[in-house]
C-alpha cells in the first residue's frame, strides 16, 4: 500500500469524522438556539471538524501547489485557535452555570482572533512545500505568538474544567472527568508532533499525528453528549447512534477499494469519478 494511498484513507476518514460532528452540531443548536452552553458546543463542534477535515489534503496527489499547502496549515492553525476559544467559552458557562460576563467574552474574543488573523498572515507562516511523502515550511517573524495562544487556550480549558469539576457532583462531574480527561491526552500530541519533531527533523508531516489525536477530546466530548446526556439533548442517542452505523458502513467499502488501488493517481479521470462516486455515496 503506497503512501500516497493512506493520506486518502485517511483523508476520507476524517471526512466521515467531520460529518458526524456537524450532526452533533446541528442538533445541539436546534436543542436550544437561545442557550448560551448550546451556541458555543455547536461551535466547537463546527470548528473541530474544519479543523480535522484539513488533515491529510497535502499527500493525497502530487499536483497539489505551494500555495494550497501555505493555505492548509494556515487554516489548521486558524481553526485550532477557534476550537479552543468556543470551547474555553463553553466550559465557563458550564462552571458559572450562566453566560459568562461580557469582559470574558471581549477578552476571549481579543486573544482569539489576533491568533486567526495572524494565522492568515504572511508573519506566521512564509511557505510551504510538500515532496516524497516530505513537508516542509518557513516560519515568519511572529510564528511563536499563534502557538502561545493556542497553549494558553488549552490550558485555560483545563484549569476551568479543574475548578468546575471540584464544586461538580454527580452527573455533571463524571462529564467534567471525561472532558478533562480528553484534554489531558491530546495535549502531548501537538507539543511533540506540531512543534518539537517538526523543528528538529525539518519535516512538519508530523502535524498529521496532531489531527489524529485531536480525534481523542472530540470523540470523548461526543461521548459526554451522547451517552451522558449533556445538555440533556436525549434525541441525539438515538439520530446520531443511526448515523454513525451508516456511516460505518460506508466506509468499509471506501477502505477496501482504496487499499485495492495501490498507486493510486488522484489526476486520472477514472480514480476522480470513483472518489467522485463515493462522496455522492456517503451524502
Amino acid at each position: 500500500m503506497t503512501t500516497q494511498t493512506l493520506y486518502v484513507m485517511a483523508f476520507i476518514l476524517s471526512i466521515l469524522i467531520a460529518a458526524f460532528l456537524w450532526v452533533l452540531a446541528v442538533i445541539v443548536f436546534l436543542k436550544g438556539k437561545r442557550e448560551f452552553q448550546n451556541i458555543t458546543l455547536a461551535l466547537t463542534l463546527i470548528f473541530a471538524s474544519l479543523f480535522i477535515s484539513s488533515g491529510f489534503l497535502e499527500g493525497i496527489s502530487t499536483n497539489i501547489s505551494d500555495s494550497f499547502n501555505l493555505f492548509l496549515y494556515q487554516w489548521s492553525y486558524a481553526m485550532g485557535v477557534l476550537v479552543l476559544s468556543s470551547c474555553l467559552l463553553f466550559i465557563l458557562s458550564i462552571y458559572l452555570g450562566r453566560t459568562p460576563k461580557k469582559s470574558l467574552l471581549i477578552g476571549t474574543l481579543l486573544i482569539a482572533l489576533p491568533g486567526v488573523a495572524l494565522s492568515f498572515s504572511p508573519w506566521f507562516i512564509t511557505n510551504a512545500h510538500y515532496s516524497n511523502g516530505i513537508s516542509t515550511s518557513s516560519n515568519g517573524t511572529l510564528y511563536f505568538i499563534v502557538p502561545a495562544i493556542t497553549l494558553f487556550l488549552c490550558a485555560s480549558c483545563m484549569v476551568t474544567a479543574i475548578v468546575a469539576w471540584r464544586k461538580s457532583t454527580g452527573i455533571d462531574r463524571a462529564r467534567l472527568n471525561i472532558i478533562f480527561m480528553g484534554f489531558m491526552i491530546f495535549i502531548p500530541f501537538p507539543l511533540i508532533f506540531s512543534y518539537i519533531l517538526p523543528a528538529i527533523t525539518g519535516d512538519s508531516n508530523y502535524t498529521n499525528y496532531t489531527f489524529i489525536a485531536s480525534m481523542v477530546p472530540i470523540g470523548l466530548l461526543a461521548y459526554t453528549i451522547i451517552r451522558l446526556r449533556l445538555l440533556d439533548v436525549r434525541i441525539i442517542l438515538r439520530k446520531t447512534g443511526l448515523f454513525l452505523a451508516f456511516l460505518l458502513v460506508l466506509a468499509v467499502p471506501a477502505a477496501l477499494l482504496l487499499i485495492l488501488l495501490p498507486g493510486i493517481d488522484i489526476s486520472s479521470p477514472v480514480t476522480k469519478g470513483l472518489l467522485f462516486s463515493l462522496f455522492l455515496l456517503h451524502i
